[in-house]
């Protein structure tokens, strides 16, 4: 009953770009207790906050469906949206936009729907912007890279080294350490 009332037009398959969604992913149950997983994604504190009053209205619901029984819901944060945290730091997305520029990509920013090392890294404060993979249907049986967006990547990522190791060096303090 609770999973039923989730919004079928705010699920990972209805939406796209920066529109947030609700996905169950896991219900394990017996005859005492039934726990339901539930990740919620939003590019907006307020777009979160409500889909957490969302799941709390609906747990409020379930409850009154099922007299003597409880819903509870529990959160726990996985990460922040990054784009703030990366905005305050625009030198490392410029460096990785002109190193993909080197190694003959054609760099574009979009939307990350799902969590990501970047993500957290940038949480824990080593701003970390998300680099292609080459990579496709993230997750699914039908996930897949391609060799020449993997090679790019690389390439990618090569570039940017070289790029952070020439910007580090001509940053060195007069004792021969790193500047930052």
């Amino acid at each position: 009953s609770f999973v039923s009332m989730l919004p079928r037009s705010e699920s990972p398959e209805a939406t796209d770009g920066y529109y947030g969604y609700f996905c169950p992913l896991d219900i394990k149950g017996d005859p005492e207790k039934t726990v339901v997983e539930v990740f919620l994604r939003d590019f907006e504190q307020a777009g979160m906050d409500r889909r957490l009053s969302a799941l709390e209205a609906f747990a409020r619901a379930t409850d009154a469906q099922f007299p003597g029984g409880a819903v509870n819901v529990v959160s726990s944060r996985q990460y922040l949206n990054m784009k703030k945290k990366l905005d305050e730091h625009p030198l490392v997305l410029d460096l990785l936009l002109k190193a993909a520029q080197a190694a003959g990509t054609d760099a574009f920013f979009k939307p990350i729907r799902g969590g990501t090392d970047g993500a957290r890294l940038t949480q824990m404060g080593i701003p970390t912007p998300n680099v292609f993979t080459g990579g496709h249907n993230y997750h699914s049986r039908y996930e897949w890279a391609g060799l020449g967006e993997m090679i790019a990547a690389v390439q990618t990522i090569l570039e940017l080294v070289r790029l952070w190791a020439r910007r580090d060096a001509t940053a060195q303090t007069p004792r021969g350490g790193l500047g930052v």
